[in-house]
């Protein structure tokens, strides 16, 4: 990752921290640990929930088919334009991630998506916010679809952290997986639920 990218990466930070939810990207062991156990068919839809700087999108990509099975969904319009530099091979929606059966449309995607691969910093964000994009990640998934995020072990006790995983449940079912990555600048567990 560029120098460029990290000096973004922490402006993002500090002019909201909520929204990007680390101090700096995460290490190759923490994308490692988003992406190696997941297995992507050449007709399976793969999203991307806050690809940032695009730590964990380099592992996705290089995993899939072809890049027209990936859809990023980033908020801030600066990562967004950075990530269109990186990849310019693959398809970046600069919008929010509770509307994404609406993004889905507009991008060209008429399955539902069976993969989900998400960064946002669930135990920071407002809850109003998590449940408006847990349910549009639920209605915009197959039946069965999996969905992998990741909790810093600092936060993962935090109350949003901890109702996030509750909602996630309500509609997933419980998680199949979880695996800690030490080797990352914050240790973070690893957690993926399959639509039950």
């Amino acid at each position: 990752m560029s120098f460029q990218s990290y000096t973004m990466f922490l402006r993002a930070f500090a002019t909201n921290p909520k929204s990007v939810g680390a101090l700096l990207p995460s290490a190759p062991a923490l994308s490692q640990g988003m992406t190696k156990h997941l297995n992507f068919l050449p007709n399976d839809l793969v999203v991307e929930l806050g690809p940032g700087t695009g730590s964990f999108t380099r592992y996705i990509l290089a995993k899939l088919a072809t890049s027209s099975q990936y859809l990023g969904v980033e908020v801030n319009p600066r990562f967004t334009r950075e990530l269109k530099k990186q990849f310019p091979y693959a398809d970046f929606a600069c919008a929010r991630a509770e509307e994404l059966e609406k993004i889905l449309m507009l991008h060209g995607h008429t399955t539902k998506i069976d993969h989900l691969i998400s960064g946002l910093p669930f135990a920071s964000l407002p809850a109003e916010v998590t449940t408006k994009i847990i349910d549009s990640v639920s209605s915009a998934s197959n039946e069965q679809a999996t969905f992998t995020t990741f909790q810093y072990l600092h936060a993962y006790y935090f109350e949003n952290a901890k109702q996030f995983r509750q909602q996630m449940e309500s509609k997933y079912g419980p998680c199949v997986r979880i695996r800690w990555v030490m080797m990352n600048l914050f240790p973070a567990a690893v957690i993926t639920w399959r639509k039950a």
